[in-house]
């Protein structure tokens, strides 16, 4: 990498606080650290976590193009680059796609997600019936071959609904793209028009200027990012249109069975005909008239013969919702029954989550020196107070947010020490006056007492 150069001679910048001041930043902060504390004490907590995140991730993407592609643009590139570590660092950190970096938060995850990926090599092995190899790459590519794919649904978490999946994915999308143009259409030296000086400087283990293979570097990191997010974005994005697609088509056929009952049957010996006709053809030029015909078939069809409205509204349920509420607890109890400190220490799926989170540390702590030091060596100034309330906001929402983990890390602790709490009651009585008359705690150490003597409450669990 480049050496050190010496400061730029610019002029300082004069920062936007409302995008990236002191209060933001924090909030931000507090964001990256509470989810990474949620998620490993709570993942069945991953769907909300993930909605919450991923929303704020689009408001920075989206405040990001409105300034920046501006015909007279508000904010200089390297504060674009700052937008865009805040939008890097939650998907580098704690927001995931697919949900798949869930598994690596405890040993017994990692054991599922290792079976789950030798059934899917498996399936992929006896589809494609000959070694991987880079023709099979090209084959998949012009869609000459087809894959299961409800062979990688197992690898996504019951608890995430694929509606989040593909809106994770089209955010994630949306920042590669923004992310290329940073680095390939932005301004020269990154830099806005009437400011010729030296190119900004960015954190990158050291402290290194925005020109040659440090460009070049940060270029292909950009290309490495599109090539992972976009093609699950454009897999999802063709499912989605195909299942509007068909609701289309299911309103249309109602719609016609219900105005013209007789013209499904007058087009069911067409269509017959037409499609026996061409049976004996497969050239390229008839597959519209064969998509046409196909759409004349399911017209002529009822929907006992296909499928129904009330089928697609059932599979929209499926895909915008994770498992049930009952399902999820049950599964959260046998995962705190399992959860052992011995398994993270010897086993090698406990090491494998150790090194996992280690990582999630060291990502929070690099980005969190990108952004200020970024801030520090470009001489950005007017970012250091909380003196607004567009800074003031997210950094109540992150204190709060830190607060509800804190306890629930509290919460969940004395829970699995005095596993009975569940059947504690308290029974409280008082006036208007806010005179309390009784409080009375009963626990399954007073109910078994008192069912053995016989004896309703006693002294010891009852105030006047």
């Amino acid at each position: 990498m480049a050496s050190a150069v010496e400061a730029s001679s610019c002029e300082a910048i004069q920062g936007n606080p409302d995008f990236y001041g002191l209060g933001i930043r924090i909030g931000v902060y507090l964001q990256w650290v509470t989810a990474w504390i949620n998620l490993l004490v709570d993942p069945l907590s991953a769907q909300s976590v993930y909605d919450v995140n991923s929303v704020f991730v689009f408001a920075i993407l989206l405040a990001t193009m409105v300034a920046s592609f501006a015909d007279d643009p508000t904010i200089e590139p390297i504060e674009t680059h700052i937008l865009l570590q805040f939008a890097l660092g939650f998907f580098v950190t704690t927001l995931s796609t697919f949900g798949m970096r869930l598994h690596f938060l405890r040993p017994d995850s990692v054991a599922e997600l290792g079976g789950q990926l030798k059934e899917l090599m498996g399936v992929l092995g006896s589809t494609l019936k000959t070694p991987f190899s880079l023709s099979i790459v090209v084959k998949l590519l012009c869609g000459r071959i087809t894959l299961p794919l409800n062979a990688f649904s197992t690898l996504k978490p019951y608890h995430l609904s694929w509606s989040g999946v593909f809106w994770r994915t089209a955010t994630a999308c949306m920042l590669a793209i923004i992310n290329i143009w940073f680095w390939f259409a932005s301004y020269p030296s990154y830099r806005l028009p009437g400011r010729n000086c030296d190119p900004p400087f960015i954190f990158m283990f050291s402290r290194q200027q925005l020109s040659g293979p440090i460009v070049v570097f940060c270029k292909a990191i950009s290309i490495i990012i599109a090539v992972v997010v976009v093609p699950p974005f454009w897999i999802l994005l063709h499912l989605t249109i195909r299942l509007f697609h068909y609701m289309i088509m299911v309103l249309n056929r109602d719609l016609l069975h219900y105005i013209m009952p007789q013209v499904p049957q007058r087009l069911r010996n067409p269509v017959q005909r037409i499609d026996s006709s061409l049976s004996g053809f497969n050239p390229s030029n008839l597959r519209q008239i064969g998509a046409h015909v196909n759409f004349l078939d399911f017209l002529s069809k009822p929907s006992s013969e296909t499928f129904r409205i009330s089928d697609l509204l059932k599979l929209i349920v499926y895909l915008g919702r994770g498992k049930e509420e009952k399902e999820r607890e049950a599964d959260a109890h046998a995962d705190a029954r399992h959860r052992s400190p011995q398994a993270w220490a010897t086993s090698l799926t406990g090491r494998i989550c150790i090194l996992w989170n280690i990582f999630i540390v060291l990502s929070i702590t690099w980005f969190i020196l990108d952004i200020e030091l970024t801030l520090k060596w470009n001489n950005i100034q007017g970012v250091s107070g909380i003196d607004s309330a567009g800074q003031l906001i997210p950094f109540v929402i992150g204190g709060i947010s830190t607060a509800q983990v804190l306890k629930k890390v509290v919460l969940l602790g004395l829970a699995q020490k005095y596993d009975d709490w569940a059947e504690t009651t308290v029974d409280i009585s008082m006036d208007l006056s806010g005179n309390q008359e009784r409080f009375r705690i009963r626990t399954r150490t007073t109910l078994e007492s008192e069912d053995q003597d016989g004896l309703g409450p006693t002294k010891y669990d009852t105030w006047h």
